[in-house]
């Protein structure tokens, strides 16, 4: 993951002139979820793809492989590794309605529904349900990707 593209939106990933919002936010988040700032961190490990933005729905989906390290006891997805990959989605959102890279999650809840297993590819869907000047409000599900099967939802704010 490279936020230091969010660093970088009044220079080299400023939005062109006659670029449309849609094509603008596509290349934003690709070069964010393509790129890597080299440490072991979670949200590197966590190793979320792009799959897909949408500039009047204010939505940005990725998606995550549940690999062996993100499991619990009973073989299923830890409940903190959906709610980083939660956190981290919503967080990238907020990056891109407020045009900064510094922003903090005040709150997140996390419902969890159906558990996902090692292996398993899910994505989350996270959308701006309101983002002002200082305060943003967000919601997102997180469902198997060939089946559409929620394994949770989320609410967060952020500032």
């Amino acid at each position: 993951m490279d936020y230091t593209v969010f660093d970088k939106v009044n220079a080299e990933f400023a939005r062109r002139a006659d670029e449309p919002e849609q094509t603008y936010m596509d290349r934003l988040f690709r070069a964010a979820c393509e790129g890597s700032d080299g440490e072991q961190r979670v949200n590197n490990l966590l190793a979320p793809r792009f799959c897909a933005c949408d500039a009047a729905a204010h939505t940005l989906t990725l998606e995550y492989t549940a690999q062996p390290w993100m499991l619990n006891s009973k073989d299923t997805l830890h409940g903190g590794i959906l709610s980083a990959a939660f956190d981290m989605t919503m967080g990238l959102l907020t990056r891109y309605y407020r045009g900064v890279n510094d922003v903090s999650t005040v709150t997140l809840t996390v419902h969890f529904l159906h558990p996902a297993f090692g292996g398993d590819v899910f994505r989350v869907r996270a959308k701006s349900d309101r983002a002002g000047r200082r305060v943003s409000f967000l919601s997102a599900e997180a469902a198997d990707a060939p089946t559409g099967r929620l394994f949770g939802t989320a609410t967060a704010t952020f500032m």
